[in-house]
């Protein structure tokens, strides 16, 4: 998928400089890159730590973290991986050597997976103190393996060995130790029964009689499978009193059960669409129907779904049959933007509240305000600053727009295509959140907005490509999105649906600005997924082929039916760029370019497919 083809484009700087996303021709749209005096490789140090103070046989983690100022991506894997080796003498045995080091000389890799130029990487590795007390300076040096040191990449630490700090010792340790003084694990603890709403649920209008069927996406988020799932109704209010109306239809197994379903497990991490039929009663008002989710008897924590309904006298003018591929509304999609070790600065033009993951209302941030939040990792508390005004919560903090327009800028995120250094992808839409992920060491910052929002950020394609290549483009990124929302196992531990980088290209709402043929291309295709016997199809693409594309079976070792190898001839003689799975970029922008529409273009690479409308 994505990130495969960005894994080949590492080492063809020519083609880079041509394409944004997957442009191939139109030079003519960007800079001269090959001018550029920009170097291949170069480092910028952003953390601030300089000075480190220990007890003799202590061991402490060290984080810190640079830019990318370099033309070349940074990995952690292959054999050019980045990582820090001791410095001032080079190479040198360190004193400081903690037994996770790769070597005496080698303290570690990169810790993401891929850094790309004018983006932010970071190294974590351990110290464990010497006996001897004094004053140390410990330089090292990040370096691309088998090519050369990184200019920039150099670090001092002053480490100061001293028996007055011998009673602070490793803090992380001497928690793990004691559980009493061991704050809860916020992040990864799981109820045992609990579940993830993935729908927005927005308010329906109905007339006397009239059905419709409320679809909803719900994810388990705990530690138990479910067994015997129910969908009861608790009450119907109208301006917060009960009712004794009834929105009940034939489907409903009585009046207050909606649907039962014991055929197959939902395990962790694993979804299940609850379909909601309702028929309005002949009573006119505005409703709110509250139901709950439960298994076996028992109520699921955030299985509770509350729809507004307001039912007025008129006949409808057309009967419409309500459409059984009709599967859900829109989805919301958690973006995983970056990682950070430092506070994340935001404003807005628009009135912003301040919510914990639970969605307890801790402030409201008006515009053009700053707020601030970070995560504090050694008492595991999340921080926020509105103004003069503090708050610590013990759960990920959210920043979440009053109005569904809304858009933010992370104030201190630089994040500059090379092309044009006056541009900085740091504008999204929706609602901002930082997140600890316990598993994994990392404070993600994390972007949830509207499925639709996320496509009109996309920048896998340039936007002055054909018209019928930026349809096929926005299907098949949001087939792609829509699976792994489906099956959210690959960022679980993150605590989102898909990376910003390493899955698919998103920039956010800067670049929505940038690319108006981009968002009509969405929205002429809205809701429209690639699908395979009623099931959403895993969609990958890629930048070019050799003539024809790979099935999944001969990449992965996993035979999709859909993703079987196809001739590629607008791709003939060329190099493969990518991993060759699915649909090669090059070919279908010139059947675009040769007149095919889009549905034949996405037919042709994923074969025996349905485009159905989700939303």
């Amino acid at each position: 998928m994505a990130v495969s083809k960005r894994q080949n484009q590492k080492n063809k700087l020519a083609f880079s400089a041509l394409l944004a996303g997957f442009l191939l021709f139109n030079s003519n749209a960007l800079p001269a890159a090959a001018k550029t005096t920009t170097p291949n490789w170069a480092a910028e140090k952003y953390s601030k730590i300089e000075e480190v103070e220990m007890a003799p046989g202590k061991t402490q983690k060290i984080k810190i973290g640079f830019y990318n100022r370099g033309l070349y991506n940074w990995r952690n894997t292959g054999k050019n991986f980045i990582s820090l080796y001791t410095y001032k003498p080079k190479y040198r045995a360190s004193v400081f050597y903690n037994k996770a080091w790769f070597s005496k000389i080698q303290p570690a890799r990169l810790k993401d997976s891929l850094a790309g130029p004018g983006s932010k990487g970071y190294f974590e590795f351990y110290l464990t103190a010497p006996s001897k007390l004094g004053v140390y300076k410990e330089t090292f040096a990040i370096a691309t393996e088998n090519k050369s040191w990184i200019p920039g990449g150099q670090f001092t630490l002053t480490i100061k060995v001293t028996a007055d700090n011998q009673d602070k010792g490793n803090i992380e340790e001497e928690l793990n130790k004691n559980v009493f003084l061991s704050p809860p694990k916020i992040e990864m603890k799981k109820q045992d029964l609990e579940a993830w709403r993935l729908t927005k649920i927005n308010p329906v209008v109905l007339h006397y009689g009239e059905e419709t069927k409320i679809s909803i996406l719900i994810m388990n988020k705990g530690k138990n499978s479910w067994q015997d799932r129910s969908i009861f109704i608790n009450k119907i209010s109208t301006l917060g009193v009960g009712t004794a109306v009834s929105f009940a239809n034939q489907e409903w197994k009585n009046e207050n059960t909606v649907l039962e379903n014991n055929q197959n497990l939902v395990k962790t991490g694993e979804t299940e669409i609850y379909t909601i039929p309702l028929k309005a009663p002949e009573r006119s008002g505005v409703y709110t129907l509250h139901f709950n989710l439960i298994t076996n008897g028992k109520t699921i924590d955030g299985g509770s779904l509350d729809i507004p309904v307001t039912v007025i006298n008129q006949n409808p003018t057309e009967y419409v049959a309500v459409a059984e591929t009709i599967i859900t509304d829109e989805p919301l999609i958690r973006v995983g933007l970056f990682t950070t070790e430092e506070e994340t600065q935001f404003s807005s033009p628009f009135v912003y509240q301040l919510k914990n993951s639970n969605g307890e209302n801790l402030g409201e941030i008006n515009p053009g305000i700053t707020a601030v939040l970070s995560f504090d990792e050694g008492k595991k508390i999340y921080k926020g600053k509105i103004g003069l005004t503090e708050i610590i919560s013990e759960k990920p903090l959210r920043l979440v727009s009053t109005d569904p327009n809304g858009y933010f800028t992370i104030l201190n995120y630089k994040f500059n295509p090379r092309w044009n250094v006056n541009i900085n992808y740091n504008q999204f839409r929706g609602t901002l959140e930082i997140r600890w992920a316990g598993k994994t060491g990392y404070l993600w910052v994390i972007n949830e907005l509207s499925m639709e929002n996320y496509l009109k950020g996309m920048a896998e394609e340039n936007d002055s490509s054909p018209v019928e290549f930026l349809k096929t483009m926005a299907v098949a990124e949001r087939s792609y999105a829509y699976y792994h929302l489906k099956n959210p196992a690959k960022h679980e531990a993150g605590g989102f649906t898909v990376d910003a980088e390493n899955d698919q290209v998103y920039r956010g709402y800067v670049r929505e600005k940038m690319s108006p043929n981009t968002v009509a291309a969405a929205e002429a295709t809205l809701g429209i997924v690639v699908t395979y016997n009623n099931e959403t199809a895993f969609t990958p693409y890629f930048a070019r082929s050799n003539g024809k594309t790979k099935s999944a079976k001969v990449v992965w070792g996993t035979d999709r039916p859909w993703l079987q190898s196809v001739i590629t001839p607008y791709d003939k003689g060329k190099t493969q760029w990518g991993h060759g799975v699915g649909m090669s970029a090059r070919d279908g922008l010139y059947r675009a370019k040769n007149g095919a529409n889009w549905e034949d273009i996405l037919k042709y690479y994923y074969t025996g497919i349905e485009l159905q409308k989700m939303y």
